[in-house]
C-alpha cells in the first residue's frame, strides 16, 4: 500500500495524520477514517488494532486516513473528553472525501474503544459516511448517542474478555438501534483486541467493504 504522512485542519488546529491507498487496483477507492483509543490510556492513530485496521482495509481495496485526535502525537490543542474530537473527525472525513484517489461518496468511519464513541456521537452529522464499525464501544457512550438519525450500516464489534465492555448489556443497547446493525461478540478478545487485533479488523473490514461497495 501506499502511505502518505499528512497535515489537515481542524477549526483552528493542525492535525496529523497518514493516508493510505491500495497498491493492488485502480481507483477511486471507498474510504474509511480510523478513530484510535482512548489517548489518556496511550491510544493513537499507531495503536496496534487501528493498524491492523488499516492493513486489513488496504486489502479489502478501500483507502484510509487514521489520525491522532487533539493532543496526541503532533496534532495541536488539548483533549476534550470527546466533545471537540467530534469535530476532528469531520474535518478527518472531509479530507479523505476530497483526497485524489478517493471515492467521495463512499466514505466509512471506523473507531475504537474513546474512538469509537466519537465516532457514534458525530456520525449523524456527517453526512458523507455511509458506514460505520463500532469496535469495543463503551455503554456511557452508546447511551449518550442519537443514531436514530444514521440509518447506515452499522456493526457493533466487542470482545467476550472485555472487562469495561460487558457484552450483555451492550446488546440491549444495541438492540434498540435502527437497522440496519450487525452486533458480534469475539470470541478470546479484551477491550483492546490484544492479540487478536487481525482478527477484529479482518470483521470489521469485510463488513465495511461491504457495505461501502
Amino acid at each position: 500500500m501506499r502511505q502518505q504522512a499528512i497535515a489537515f485542519r481542524a477549526g483552528k488546529l493542525t492535525l496529523e495524520g497518514v493516508v493510505t491507498l491500495p497498491t493492488s487496483a485502480s481507483g477511486p477507492f471507498p474510504g474509511v477514517a480510523l478513530c484510535h483509543p482512548h489517548p489518556m490510556f496511550g491510544g493513537s492513530m499507531d495503536s496496534p488494532i487501528v493498524q491492523a485496521l488499516c492493513l486489513a482495509l488496504n486489502d479489502s481495496g478501500a483507502a484510509t486516513l487514521r489520525f491522532n485526535f487533539r493532543g496526541v502525537g503532533s496534532s495541536e490543542g488539548r483533549f476534550d473528553r470527546g466533545e471537540a474530537e467530534q469535530e476532528d473527525l469531520r474535518a478527518a472525513v472531509e479530507t479523505l472525501r476530497r483526497w485524489p484517489g478517493v471515492d467521495g461518496k463512499r466514505i466509512g468511519v471506523a473507531g475504537v474503544s474513546f474512538g469509537a464513541v466519537v465516532a457514534l456521537e458525530a456520525v449523524r452529522k456527517l453526512k458523507p459516511v455511509g458506514a460505520l464499525a463500532a469496535l469495543a464501544p463503551t455503554l456511557g457512550g452508546v447511551r449518550r448517542t442519537k443514531l436514530d438519525k444514521f440509518r447506515g450500516p452499522k456493526l457493533v464489534l466487542v470482545g467476550d474478555r472485555d472487562l469495561l465492555v460487558p457484552h450483555e448489556e451492550l446488546a440491549g443497547l444495541v438492540s434498540e438501534m435502527p437497522p440496519p446493525t450487525e452486533w458480534e461478540v469475539m470470541a478470546s478478545a479484551d477491550h483492546t483486541f490484544a492479540g487478536a487485533e487481525t482478527v477484529a479488523a479482518e470483521r470489521a473490514a469485510g463488513f465495511l467493504a461491504a457495505a461501502l461497495r
